[in-house]
């Protein structure tokens, strides 16, 4: 069923800046390419770390992007995780369990660049590299906070969206030709490209 402004009664009506030539009248993609995570990536290991606040912030926001590209996991599970929650059963695979919808548990492998940037990122902590299957922190930290806190979903939404937008200005200054898939609302249910 057609609406008025171009949408139907299953998918919404949104600018036509928003979509490549391909994509008008279906929402837009909902997965990133992998050059677009790479450069990701690569920008959120450049920002820059002046302060131990903003340090932590880029292993943060690395080991979040990573665990959030890799795992398929949907963002407020890895959030509510622990540290515990990435663990090893002693024949070098690692795994992370997860909450998922209807609070299922869920066990997904941890590919050897996570649990690099894991490692990396409990550093920046003061913490040891790897963590026991009984701690309970917080799997995803403040990097304010002069405790062991757990940010919120919304915190670590924005922290995606920022890196995102940051790979987007380093694209658009290097001249790369980027495909903006997306253009507002991002999913918090998995890897996507914002505007």
């Amino acid at each position: 069923m057609e609406r008025a402004g171009g949408g139907t009664s299953r998918w919404p009506a949104w600018p036509a800046h928003c979509y490549t030539r391909c994509e008008r009248r279906r929402p837009a993609g909902s997965h990133t390419t992998q050059g677009a995570i790479a450069l990701a990536l690569q920008t959120a290991s450049n920002r820059p770390a002046d302060t131990l606040a903003a340090f932590r912030r880029r292993a943060r926001d690395r080991f979040l992007l990573v665990a959030f590209a890799h795992t398929g996991a949907r963002l407020n599970e890895i959030v509510g995780a622990s540290m515990g929650s990435i663990y090893t059963e002693g024949n070098g695979r690692w795994w992370l369990d997860v909450n998922a919808k209807g609070n299922k548990p869920r066990r997904l492998p941890v590919p050897p660049d996570m649990l690099e940037a894991f490692r990396d990122y409990r550093q920046t902590f003061e913490l040891l590299p790897q963590s026991s299957r009984t701690d309970r922190k917080p799997v995803v930290l403040s990097s304010r906070s002069r405790e062991l806190a757990r940010i919120t979903d919304e915190a670590a939404s924005e922290a995606i969206k920022a890196v995102f937008a940051d790979a987007a200005r380093a694209a658009d200054a290097q001249g790369t030709a980027t495909r903006r898939r997306r253009c507002a609302r991002p999913r918090r249910t998995g890897c996507t490209t914002a505007c």
